[in-house]
């Protein structure tokens, strides 16, 4: 069982490292497209620590434009905190936006909505970590009103976040 584990751990590891590695050109010939997928998770370490989408960067939201600074305005950038109900994700989506990223979205979901799909179907929806932290199988409702659009910044649901990141891991490879 334990041996399980190990493989399963180094496998999201590996998934998560590839994600992170993303980078290039996409090869469909837009050329002002950058292909770099950031995913920022803004909660403390120790949540992060407990349960992240592989390849997430964990910035805290005060850091997350001076860190952003460094990379083309051009990069699909996903925030995501804990749930619906937190609201640091649409704070720091919305500085992104304001500085120039043409593609930044906030998963609002967050990470509730991303492990009880994993949940449902762990092979789509990767985690790392231990994910033992207790808003992770809290209800997880929307409490704005349409889709898409929420505090002013675009918003990404789950499905769609999964696409981008296969979307991302194709062309990578």
């Amino acid at each position: 069982m334990e041996q399980m584990r190990i493989k399963q751990y180094f496998g999201m590891l590996a998934a998560g490292l590839s994600l992170m590695a993303l980078s290039g050109c996409f090869s469909s010939g837009e050329p002002k497209k950058d292909a770099t997928l950031y995913i920022i998770n803004v909660l403390d370490k120790t949540f992060f620590d407990d349960c992240h989408i592989p390849g997430s960067l964990n910035i805290p939201m005060q850091d997350v434009t001076k860190k952003a600074a460094q990379w083309s305005k051009k990069a699909d950038v996903v925030v995501y905190c804990s749930n619906y109900a937190c609201g640091a994700s649409a704070h720091v989506c919305k500085k992104l936006q304001e500085v120039g990223f043409e593609s930044a979205w906030e998963y609002d979901a967050g990470m509730a909505g991303w492990y009880q799909a994993h949940l449902k179907d762990p092979k789509a929806y990767p985690v790392v970590g231990p994910c033992k932290q207790g808003y992770l199988t809290m209800e997880n409702k929307p409490t704005g009103s349409e889709e898409g659009q929420e505090h002013g910044v675009k918003v990404i649901t789950t499905e769609k976040l999964k696409v981008l990141i296969d979307e991302h891991q194709k062309s990578a490879s």
